[in-house]
């Protein structure tokens, strides 16, 4: 876990991404509706997006967690973070689109995978869909079939089964240093997770959260979850990686996606973090 300075953008009118100039970082306190950026988006690279949603009521959070995909030769990495206390998913949305968009997969010139917990609501992946027309949504699995794993149904359902398999996941990542934490948030969050005996569950202690812990275990078991099953050395998984993705993917058609670059509709223009400062959000909502 690398304690870097981050910088931190507020989000205006159209989306638009502003710099705090003067932006120091309170590892107890979380900075609310602005995206606390450590690492900038960066070509050959792919990322996975974890979206832990609210209502937007005060006391419940959202939380949107950018991550690095590791590879044979690099960690995964924590770059980016946003954190709510008074946004509803439908507010979350395009913020969602924007920061997809932004830390897009320039290896396959694909949004960023996006993997929203649709528990409370399926309306982001939904809008996400229909509305703006990302292609890069996490399709939900069976883990437990024998022959096909994939669904009819898209983003991340929490159940009491994939619950505690997903915080292990991120416990064996962090235990063998293969997973680069960088909010102060995030590991206060970690710190506070207990098993709770007489629920059958883990969750936060008691007047905690967990909703910036669970936006990043969802990233972390999307961006990997074709070897959910290996607990073994992590430089082993890595290795295997590529030839279980190929493997899975060849059993899944989703027809042909177009590029980025080479989709007509201007809801999809790339943002560069070049131009990130000057970012339209195209149309309205």
């Amino acid at each position: 876990m690398k304690n870097m300075k981050p910088e931190a953008f507020t989000i205006g009118n159209n989306y638009r991404l502003g710099k705090l100039h003067e932006f120091d970082l309170d590892a107890d306190q979380p900075t609310f509706n602005a995206v606390v950026m450590w690492e900038e988006p960066k070509p050959s690279t792919d990322y996975t997006i974890g979206v832990d949603p609210s209502w937007g009521v005060g006391y419940d959070r959202a939380v949107i967690h950018v991550l690095k995909n590791g590879t044979v030769h690099n960690k995964d990495v924590q770059v980016a973070e946003f954190i709510t206390d008074d946004l509803n998913v439908h507010d979350l949305t395009p913020i969602c689109y924007m920061l997809g968009n932004l830390y897009k997969n320039t290896t396959e010139d694909r949004e960023a995978l996006m993997a929203v917990e649709c528990n409370i609501s399926d309306d982001i992946v939904n809008q996400l869909r229909n509305n703006y027309n990302y292609s890069n949504l996490f399709i939900w699995k069976f883990y437990d079939n024998i022959k096909n794993m994939w669904s009819n149904k898209l983003g991340w359902w929490t159940t009491a089964r994939n619950r505690p398999k997903i915080i292990m996941k991120a416990v064996h990542y962090i235990k063998q240093g293969w997973w680069d934490i960088r909010s102060p948030w995030l590991i206060n969050e970690l710190q506070t997770i207990e098993k709770l005996e007489e629920k059958q569950r883990v969750a936060a202690a008691a007047g905690h959260h967990d909703d910036i812990a669970f936006a990043a275990f969802i990233a972390l078991w999307s961006a990997h979850d074709v070897e959910f099953n290996d607990y073994g050395a992590i430089e082993e998984t890595a290795k295997q990686r590529e030839r279980k993705r190929a493997d899975l993917l060849s059993a899944y058609d989703p027809g042909e996606v177009l590029p980025i670059s080479k989709r007509k509709d201007f809801i999809n223009t790339p943002c560069s973090y070049d131009d990130m400062i000057n970012f339209e959000f195209p149309g309205s909502y």
